[in-house]
């Protein structure tokens, strides 16, 4: 292509103007480019923000239900590792210096950090609701066990089996109310005890609950069942239900020092907590059920949402124009 001569150019002039001329042309197809924002990676998104955390999900939460028991190491690894290693591979990387990064390239280390959180803590709490099947298959069943006798000797019971003649002494408990929950004690006493006949041998066996004593009777699980003489230990790490957790054994022992001032007997400096139950083996298979339902319909959400997340993404792909490249 010949540029025109105009009066007074010269041809070293003109080269010079068609020179600036493709210069500014390439520069704007530059700017342009660098605007359009740079084309998605749906299968990257898909991989990394749908089906990891997934995965990441269910072994915390398997590992902090079940595992966490036979190796208590194992989960607290498990949720460092992914936490680690995870966060530094799915964390977004910036295209270009003008290109601000998007929801959808946060996405994946968002869901990978809301499925550690969720994992570790409903596997904590499933795990407080396996508690029963675990102190009953892991812990010492003691028969004929006297309420008098000294607790520090069934420290490692598990099922706790009272001689005939105990009972439990729903009129010689107490509640004390924190906050919204009422922690309920009553004493495991002999059979001819009653309110105005308390022996001053301190007690060293009580039955727990929460929110289950009214006008100073206990009700809590079996407790209005005269005939019951058996009970599990209450030794959950978590507070659930009617399991007395570390964090709520101070409640608990104030609940006993409210009862034993209010009924004139003393509590033991180191009391056995149980749940007072008629089936012990029934209660902790129930409990084993209940776990493992839980994580079946956890599992089963996950995999739901991961579900939406691919619709959620396939619509944006279409909406971009890379339906194809899915």
């Amino acid at each position: 292509m010949q540029w025109p001569l105009f009066q007074g150019q010269d041809h070293e002039e003109v080269e010079k103007q068609r020179q600036e001329a493709i210069m500014q042309e390439r520069g704007r197809e530059f700017i342009a480019k660098m605007k359009k924002p740079p084309p998605p990676k749906p299968w990257k998104t898909l991989i990394i923000g749908a089906y990891l955390p997934v995965f990441v999900f269910v072994v915390l939460l398997i590992s902090f239900t079940y595992i966490g028991t036979r190796a208590p190491a194992f989960p607290l690894f498990a949720l460092v590792c992914f936490s680690l290693c995870g966060m530094v591979l799915v964390y977004p990387r910036q295209a270009s210096p003008i290109h601000a990064r998007t929801f959808f390239d946060w996405f994946p280390t968002l869901s990978l950090a809301l499925a550690i959180v969720a994992g570790a803590i409903l596997g904590s709490v499933n795990h407080g609701i396996l508690e029963p099947w675990l102190v009953t298959q892991n812990l010492h069943e003691y028969n004929n066990v006297l309420p008098m006798s000294a607790p520090g000797a069934y420290i490692d019971a598990g099922i706790v089996r009272f001689a005939e003649g105990t009972k439990l002494g729903t009129q010689l408990g107490a509640g004390l109310d924190v906050a919204a929950t009422t922690y309920c004690v009553a004493p495991v006493v002999e059979g001819n005890q009653s309110a105005g006949d308390v022996p001053k041998p301190s007690i060293g066996f009580f039955a727990v609950g929460t929110n289950c004593c009214e006008d100073n009777k206990f009700t809590c699980n079996d407790a209005d069942n005269s005939d019951v003489r058996t009970a599990i230990r209450a030794v959950a790490d978590v507070f659930h239900g009617n399991q007395a957790g570390m964090e709520e054994r101070a409640k608990f022992r104030k609940a006993m020092k409210k009862a034993g001032e209010k009924h004139s007997f003393s509590v033991q400096e180191h009391p056995v907590m149980l749940v007072w139950v008629k089936d012990p083996e029934g209660a902790a298979k129930v409990s084993l059920t209940f776990a493992s339902v839980m994580v079946a319909i956890l599992t089963c959400i996950a995999s739901g949402m991961t579900c939406c997340c691919l619709k959620v993404f396939r619509l944006n792909a279409a909406v971009e124009g890379t339906k194809e490249s899915l």
